[in-house]
């Protein structure tokens, strides 16, 4: 949200209302503290909640950024709130960790089975996305690596088309509007 109001402000453009929304109470409160110092008097507030149960109404946000978000959350469920809160012809940009940047995170040094343990199970459960088309239930497999085909196929499944994407990093984005409603 910092960077979104800081390029805002440096093009001259408006600061819209802004919402932030994290799962965890001492992030919120750390936006919180930090919000005081770059908001300059827009209007942000900052929200603990899960993805999965957006705190906003229905078709009322312009544009949704979830950074990060996807690997951390049950996709479908977050995906689907996300749809809920966009407006038609809305923008939502997702960003995931591909299997890549768990595989770099592998070879970055000498690590002990339970790091190699950590680092892998997001990608088993990336693969049985991938040839289930869901993600594992169980609790330990919940962070998931999307590759960039994933990243669109799920945004597609859940009303989102993809507009742009960039797939040259470990860390895919994509941009995806809204389908309208007719």
């Amino acid at each position: 949200m910092f960077d979104y109001c800081r390029r805002r402000r440096a093009a001259r453009l408006g600061v819209p209302r802004m919402v932030g929304l994290d799962a965890d109470a001492s992030a919120v409160a750390v936006a919180v503290d930090m919000g005081r110092i770059w908001a300059d008097g827009t209007r942000v507030e900052f929200v603990q909640a899960r993805s999965e149960a957006l705190p906003l109404p229905a078709q009322s946000c312009d544009l949704v950024i979830g950074r990060l978000l996807l690997p951390y959350a049950r996709i479908d469920s977050t995906l689907g709130e996300i749809v809920r809160v966009l407006k038609s012809g809305g923008l939502a940009f997702l960003q995931a960790h591909s299997p890549g940047h768990y595989w770099s995170e592998l070879r970055r040094e000498k690590r002990t089975p339970r790091e190699i343990l950590y680092y892998l199970r997001p990608i088993l459960s990336g693969w049985f996305l991938a040839w289930t088309g869901r993600q594992p239930r169980a609790r330990w497999f919940t962070e998931t690596a999307l590759t960039p085909g994933q990243l669109d196929r799920v945004c597609m499944r859940a009303g989102l088309v993809p507009v742009w994407r960039d797939v040259t990093r470990p860390k895919p984005m994509v941009v995806c509007r809204k389908k309208d409603e007719t």
